[in-house]
């Protein structure tokens, strides 16, 4: 594919990069200026707060926190810290440049592994991808969180293709800062820095270099806080408190079958999460720090999980669905009045971009997956950085935000389809055509079944 296209001219590239630019800050100045009003983001709000005012990450009533990870509060407190608390444009337009960032390294991603005119169109993607800008104007961690796996994601391959410790080092530091945005990543570093060791070009010795240093500067990175957490929390507790939870919520008695992610809210009283493992132990969750209870509930939902086969596998394939559903959690803002009121057109046409845009990108994809012509080796690699995070959350809860830092692999998978269509690659697209159709026509039944039977 690579010595068949022309490059792209650097005009066609500017042209991209400069209409990105305009309309993020078109859109931070529209709407970023906004104020919280997702739960996540009120409580990222609260811990900027607490940490520009007082210099501590704590809890609302002054205790030291572990609830969530700490970077994405600590930028927006530098934020606060510079231009004032409540400055919520600016971290907007802090964000816009972080997912200029994020488009630059997808760029530079299909530029390696498939051609300068795939990292162009993926970057197209993703630099205008409808629910990476919207969460651009809002106080979620979603836009640093896909840098920083975007970054991890770049710089594994660059290791897989050629030994150097420099990108050792880039890994283990965006894995390291991308734990502590969201805790998933450290449980995907070691599967993926075993892989590496397996798959990496080169001698062997070279590749037991690269990942032993990628590992120690992942462990140097997550160090202080989990030094931190372990001491507050009275146990090991690597980068948050909330690892526990999600598994129980996900795995007991009262989790509902359709929507797990919402068992905070939803279950209630004597069938909540808390109710329920308090009861299950003698003395009930009295003189338990907030790690000790994560830990408790852990060993509570693994249990149930594996005591219940038959239920643990019905919760996983809705789940597994729920992963890859529809993006509409604008569409249900808009919905919910939460930035004013919102008339049926407006919500109409947002269902119209930001789902048709998902779709689109994913069902494309899946049939540039496999239509890539790329070397298994490669093809593993990116697939293993798709499945992870999807597995953890197959297994714990799962939303269609969860799925938003893989954008970044499907829209350089969605390039390769396009450019193989264009350029008429017909017997590639005959072998790719029926299990890309097979796969698609299984998710779209799932999106289909979620909202005949859940929705309506």
């Amino acid at each position: 594919m690579h010595g068949t296209m022309p490059a792209p001219a650097v005009q066609l590239i500017a042209l991209v990069y400069a209409a990105a630019v305009l309309l993020r800050v078109g859109l931070s100045l529209a709407f970023g200026g906004h104020a919280p009003q997702i739960a996540d983001a009120l409580d990222y709000h609260r811990l900027a707060v607490g940490l520009t005012e007082t210099g501590g990450y704590i809890t609302s009533s002054g205790a030291p926190s572990s609830l969530r990870p700490p970077l994405y509060p600590a930028m927006v407190a530098l934020v606060y810290g510079l231009f004032g608390v409540g400055s919520y444009a600016v971290v907007s337009m802090l964000q816009g440049g972080i997912s200029l960032l994020t488009m630059m390294l997808t760029h530079s991603l299909g530029k390696l592994l498939a051609g300068p005119r795939v990292g162009l169109l993926g970057a197209a993607i993703v630099g205008f991808y409808p629910s990476l800008l919207a969460f651009n104007c809002l106080l979620l961690s979603e836009t640093l969180f896909t840098f920083l796996f975007t970054l991890s994601v770049w710089a594994s391959a660059r290791m897989q293709i050629r030994p150097d410790w420099r990108w050792a080092v880039v890994l283990g530091l965006a894995l390291g800062f991308g734990a502590l945005t969201r805790s998933i990543l450290w449980a995907c570093a070691i599967p993926i820095l075993g892989f590496l060791l397996v798959t990496a070009s080169g001698e062997i010795r070279w590749r037991i270099r690269d990942t032993a240093l990628a590992a120690t500067v992942f462990v140097v990175v997550l160090a202080p806080w989990a030094w931190r957490n372990s001491r507050v929390q009275e146990t090991l507790t690597i980068v948050d408190v909330m690892g526990g939870r999600n598994v129980m919520m996900g795995n007991y008695e009262y989790t509902p079958l359709e929507r797990s992610w919402a068992t905070v809210t939803d279950v209630r009283g004597e069938k909540s999460w808390h109710r329920v493992l308090a009861n299950s132990l003698p003395d009930g969750l009295s003189g338990l720090t907030q790690g000790q209870i994560d830990k408790q509930a852990m060993r509570y939902g693994v249990k149930f999980f594996f005591e219940n086969p038959g239920l643990s596998a019905k919760r996983s394939v809705v789940r597994f669905f729920n992963f890859w559903q529809l993006e509409r959690t604008i569409v249900a803002g808009l919905q919910q009045g939460l930035w004013g009121d919102a008339s049926k057109p407006l919500l109409l046409a947002a269902v119209v971009v930001f789902c048709g845009s998902y779709a689109l990108v994913i069902l494309g994809a899946i049939f540039g997956f496999f239509l890539a012509p790329f070397s298994w080796k490669t093809q593993a690699l990116m697939l293993l950085w798709v499945a992870l995070p999807c597995a953890i959350h197959t297994i714990a809860f799962a939303h269609s935000r969860y799925h938003l830092p893989l954008i970044p692999i499907l829209a350089i998978y969605s390039a390769v389809a396009i450019e193989g269509v264009r350029f008429d690659e017909r017997h590639r697209i005959r072998r790719a055509l029926v299990p890309a159709a097979i796969v698609g026509l299984v998710l779209v039944l799932g999106w289909v079944r979620e909202i005949v039977m859940v929705d309506l």
